[in-house]
């Protein structure tokens, strides 16, 4: 897929969806670290999103952070391309997954309370960042029972799922 930048100056609401992996959305900029059909191609680790700042509405990235070493350079960089009130939603696995050697990063619900802001007098936190980033909209645990996989039983699991909001400065 070409560079985004001429699919933001001709279409109006721009919705990224990061890691689609086969989840392929029409109407969406999928995109993944594999060149294929209708995904552009990025390692999301390393490359900054090729769109301009305050240029996306929505960012959906479900089950790609765990697989980030450096997962807080993307959601930077997330901040960065959403236009002010944006949403970003995230779902990841909570806690440590023992079975995925391919999960290198694991969370727990206040894990992007460092970079939102807090409404919670009886528990101040001071962030990294010099200011929030955005605000928490939802913020729950899904409980999944998951099917077989090679007719092993995998279990059941939670994952924690965030819709945040971009804050305007």
């Amino acid at each position: 897929m070409d560079a985004s930048k001429d699919f933001v100056m001709t279409q109006g609401a721009v919705r990224l969806n990061l890691g689609c992996g086969r989840d392929i959305r029409e109407g969406w900029v999928n995109v993944d670290r594999e060149d294929r059909p209708g995904v552009l191609a990025l390692d999301l680790e390393r490359d900054d999103l090729p769109f301009v700042d305050g240029s996306v509405s929505y960012v959906y990235a479900s089950h790609i952070l765990e697989h980030l070493l450096h997962w807080e350079r993307l959601v930077i960089e997330v901040h960065r391309v959403l236009k002010p009130g944006g949403r970003f939603e995230i779902l990841v696995p909570y806690g440590y997954r023992w079975n995925s050697a391919y999960h290198v990063r694991y969370f727990l619900p206040m894990t992007m309370d460092d970079f939102c802001l807090i409404d919670e007098p009886y528990a101040p936190r001071v962030s990294f960042q010099a200011r929030p980033l955005f605000a928490k909209v939802d913020e729950h645990l899904h409980y999944k029972v998951l099917g077989r996989w090679h007719h092993v039983p995998v279990g059941r699991r939670y994952v924690i799922h965030w819709v945040l909001r971009k804050v305007e400065p």
